[in-house]
């Protein structure tokens, strides 16, 4: 299932990170069939965390569980039709930019982008030109690669 993390302010960005990637962690492990489907496509910056989500349901998804810290983060599983009909993450997490612009839960570079820790750095900026080409305004110039075991590690840190 298709996973976004959002976040209340950019001041919290480390922090809130660090947290989801210990509970994505600990999940993982003590769940392993969910870890084995379960891919992070990005984190969101907003005060909302997920409350302004509801609106999802407009484009074909929903919210189907949520945890985190009150007020700080929110790991929102997002499910639905069009989700799941996706052939892949690259066009899952489009569609989720996209549904997130439609229903107005996203500010100026407050989408950063996650990917799987195998893929190639080629095939990662491949992606980012084709979301920042589809939503220039959207998409933040920083990203993370979900290490399943570590969790979420920014890009600048991973290489």
């Amino acid at each position: 299932m298709s996973v976004l993390l959002s976040i209340r302010s950019v001041d919290h960005i480390r922090s809130a990170v660090a947290m989801a990637s210990q509970f994505l962690a600990y999940r993982r492990r003590r769940f392993p069939e969910s870890g084995a489907v379960d891919q992070v496509l990005g984190i969101r910056v907003g005060r909302e965390l997920d409350a302004d989500l509801s609106g999802l349901a407009d484009a074909g998804m929903w919210v189907r569980e949520s945890s985190g810290i009150s007020g700080l983060w929110s790991l929102c599983w997002i499910d639905g039709a069009v989700m799941r009909e996706a052939g892949n993450a690259t066009q899952r997490r489009a569609r989720l930019i996209g549904a997130l612009v439609e229903i107005g839960a996203m500010r100026p570079r407050t989408f950063l982008p996650v990917f799987d820790a195998g893929e190639t750095i080629e095939g990662i900026e491949r992606m980012l030109q084709g979301l920042r080409a589809a939503y220039p305004d959207v998409v933040s110039t920083t990203w993370f690669i979900d290490g399943r075991d570590r969790g979420l590690v920014d890009s600048r840190v991973a290489r």
